[in-house]
Order: C-alpha cells, then structure tokens, then sequence
C-alpha cells in the first residue's frame, strides 16, 4: 500500500488527521491548476497575487510591506516577485518622492491587461470546479473553511 492510499483510506489514523491530509491534498491540486491556468499568461500564482492586489488598489501605489501582507505565503520574497513583474512590463516601481527609503509599485496598461485576462479565465475555471456544489453546501463550506482559518496552529 503506497504512503497516500494509506492516509486518505487507511483506518488506523485519526479522523482529524485524515480530514486534514484531505484538505491539504485538494488544496494542493486546485493550487497546481491555477499554476498551470496561469503559467499561460506569463505568471506564476503569486505573481498574479500581487497583479490583484494592484488592480484592486485603483491606480494608489503600494509598498513592498503592503503587497506581503496580501500574500498567501506570508514568506514569499515579494521584492524578488516585483521585480519579475517589472522585468515582464507589467508593473511599474519608483522611489517615493516623500520618503527615499520607500518604494512605490504600481500595474501599468500591459499588467491591467494580462491581469484581466488571467482573472476571467482563472474565475471562469473556479465557478466550473465548484459546480457540484449548491448555495447551501458552498455556504457551510465557507463557514467550517473560516472557523478552521481561525485556529492556531
């Protein structure tokens, strides 16, 4: 018996610690098909991330500090993933005129666009995914989902 099959069908682990297995293992593949979606845009998921982040921010630039706070992965070098973007022509980043040691990112026109088409595909592959699911399930999933975000681990 191979090492998943054992955690997700075998009955000798605690329910928790299957629910969690569980969890971790549709987390990981919806995160592989994102990746996937969006590695046809030219960005990887927490590139894409910080392009919401910014198109979200309507125009106001954010700081480094800013655009961290908004990743998943709070560990992510968001300084390196900028200057991918900037590298890429999708944002732009200048030293702000008030404070020298601040910097200033915003989406440029190019960014807006590839931001744009990568969210409506990216939803459009989210509403599918979640289909099965009716406004009932998809509700009390949220809550279980918000009650076990809550928890310190």
């Amino acid at each position: 018996m191979r090492f998943k099959e054992t955690n997700l069908e075998g009955g000798f682990e605690h329910p928790v610690v299957k629910t969690d297995d569980a969890i971790m293992s549709v987390a990981s593949a919806m995160l592989n098909a994102k990746t996937s979606l969006l590695k046809k845009h030219g960005v990887s998921f927490q590139q894409y991330i910080i392009l919401k982040t910014l198109h979200f921010a309507k125009g106001k630039p954010a700081s480094i500090k800013s655009l961290t706070e908004e990743m998943f992965d709070k560990m992510s070098n968001t300084s390196r993933l900028v200057a991918k973007l900037e590298k890429k022509g999708f944002v732009e980043r200048k030293v702000s005129s008030l404070d020298r040691r601040q910097v200033e990112i915003k989406i440029n026109k190019a960014g807006e666009k590839v931001f744009t088409e990568a969210a409506l595909e990216l939803n459009e592959a989210i509403l599918n995914a979640y289909q099965p699911l009716n406004k009932t399930e998809l509700s009390t999933f949220l809550k279980i989902l918000l009650k076990l975000k809550a928890l310190k681990y």
